[in-house]
């Protein structure tokens, strides 16, 4: 076998074996609410009272910059050494916020949603005139007069009579 052509091929194999390796490297992760490593978290806080945010990851990370979503300066850094935790304050609000993680040495971007709630204390009423009592299959109405809800709220209702859930 002629060697120019074997030493072609074994340097075309280390250049694609490199190229494979920074294309497929991996971006850090964080925790999500759960303590689970995540590439795109959700946290979320049902106190209805300023949230202290904890953000921590598994990995260890390059200079870095931390957007809140909320409106405050971002948060930046040269490195951040697992298990350290970097902490923000979200003031009491019901509300969506966005945070964006930026390693800056690699472009790599995390994106998570905080979720500040207050717990939803769920009610129903019967409309003036409705009916309160009926045999089955009589159609029956109520209204949702649940107080404390948001965007994220959602409701299920199980009549417990083995009826599609809604």
């Amino acid at each position: 076998m002629d060697w120019t052509i074997l030493k072609y091929r074994a340097a075309m194999l280390a250049i694609a074996i490199l190229a494979g390796t920074r294309a497929f490297s991996q971006c850090p992760e964080v925790f999500d609410f759960y303590g689970n490593p995540s590439s795109n978290p959700y946290w979320y806080s049902c106190s209805g009272n300023n949230y202290s945010f904890n953000l921590q990851s598994p990995d260890n990370w390059g200079p870095y910059t931390i957007n809140w979503g909320d409106g405050t300066t971002p948060t930046s850094g040269a490195s951040w050494i697992s298990p350290a935790f970097i902490n923000h304050v979200y003031t009491a609000t019901v509300d969506t916020f966005v945070v964006t993680i930026t390693e800056t040495n690699t472009g790599c971007i995390i994106q998570g949603v905080v979720v500040m709630e207050e717990a939803t204390s769920a009610s129903i009423q019967i409309p003036v005139g409705g009916l309160t009592q009926a045999c089955a299959p009589q159609v029956m109405e109520f209204i949702n007069s649940s107080t404390n809800v948001s965007e994220t709220t959602t409701f299920t209702w199980d009549f417990g009579d083995g009826s599609p859930q809604l």
